[in-house]
């Protein structure tokens, strides 16, 4: 929140775009941290919970 009001801010009182678009960098680089995190912890839970489940069909078809 804070870079997106520093952001506008710039924009409105001085018409610093450079400021804005550096604000921008980071909300966008911040995003991009947390959506591969829960990615990441999405695959990992899915992975854990059907390697069971495949071991187990495994075993009963042999």
């Amino acid at each position: 929140m804070t870079h997106a009001i520093r952001g506008l801010r710039a924009v409105i009182s001085s018409g610093d775009f450079s400021v804005m678009w550096k604000e921008t960098t980071i909300l966008l680089a911040t995003a991009a941290v947390f959506a591969l995190a829960t990615l990441a912890y999405f695959l990992l839970l899915y992975r854990r919970r059907y390697a069971v489940w495949t071991e187990t069909e495994t075993a009963a078809q042999v």
